[in-house]
């Protein structure tokens, strides 16, 4: 059961000091070799813009506020995160004092259980924006009480372009056997669901699955790869609905339409199972041009 009275209850803050070797670990997790991110040489060294998620992750499931939003332990087990929206206001370097916390912004029923959304915040040692990421998670099955409180409603995304009046491109995933244990590690997010076959077995699932984060991460870096080569830094946001589910030993088919205006390239983009359903839907990101970026 989950009381709409948590909402807008603020969580810990977390500070980190986001060191090299934490950079270089991210991206070898999802398989970004691009100098910018996995080479602590390179004149323009920055963390992966997707290593947002591993310094919201100790906030997002702190035990305390775990407990308070979700009270029984079963019904814990039940999340499913549905979206991620992250806006990447400049790149994180290494060696920076970071501070991440987040607010509880909504709780209201669906067809399938109860949605909970938090935006969270990541800031640098004088307080200014690094990254701000909305969230929205999905308890299957479970209860909620009080009335519905939905977050407020975000500026609605850029209209997706017809196919005949953008570019587009097509580019594949590659999920190994591997690939839920190194991002596990290398991204610190651990949920037994993602590495140990008897547990997610137990939670009704067919197997191990891969992160969303993780296919998000790729996706972005895919994305990177094609419109702004060798510059991370350029991503300014990069959003995605959560659906079908992602095992190990698959290729994913990220698909994308490009449009281009002042403010950037704009990417519509969706990532398919082998069997053709969306393991995320709705994506869309921007990458600025390089003047516009700090």
């Amino acid at each position: 059961m989950i009381d709409s009275a948590v909402v807008g209850l603020h969580f810990p803050r977390r500070e980190t000091t986001v060191s090299t070797r934490r950079m270089l670990a991210y991206a070898a997790g999802i398989g970004d070799l691009t100098p910018a991110v996995f080479d602590d040489s390179a004149p323009d060294f920055m963390a992966h813009p997707a290593l947002c998620v591993s310094l919201e992750w100790p906030v997002v499931s702190d035990p305390g506020m775990a407990a308070t939003l979700v009270p029984e332990a079963a019904d814990r087990l039940r999340a499913m995160h549905l979206i991620q929206d992250s806006t990447f206001h400049r790149p994180i370097r290494a060696g920076e004092r970071l501070a991440t916390g987040g607010t509880v912004t909504g709780v209201w029923r669906g067809n399938s259980g109860t949605r909970t959304a938090c935006t969270l915040q990541t800031v640098d040692a004088q307080g200014a924006a690094i990254v701000t990421s909305r969230t929205v998670a999905l308890y299957r099955g479970v209860e909620a009480t009080g009335e519905d409180r939905p977050p407020a409603e975000e500026a609605p995304l850029p209209s997706a372009p017809k196919a005949s009046e953008c570019a587009g491109f097509e580019s594949v995933l590659d999920i190994d056997a591997a690939l839920p244990h190194r991002y596990t590690e290398c991204a610190g997010i651990w949920n037994p669901i993602h590495t140990e076959r008897r547990v997610a077995r137990t939670a009704g699932l067919p197997d191990i699955l891969v992160h969303g984060t993780a296919t998000w991460a790729m996706a972005g870096s895919a994305i990177v790869a094609r419109c702004a080569p060798g510059a991370p830094g350029l991503l300014r946001r990069l959003r995605g609905r959560f659906g079908a589910l992602v095992m190990p030993r698959s290729a994913l088919r990220l698909r994308a339409s490009l449009q281009h205006d002042a403010e950037g390239c704009h990417v519509h983009f969706e990532v398919l199972t082998p069997a053709g359903d969306a393991a995320i839907a709705d994506g869309y990101a921007l990458l600025t041009h390089p003047a516009a970026h700090p």
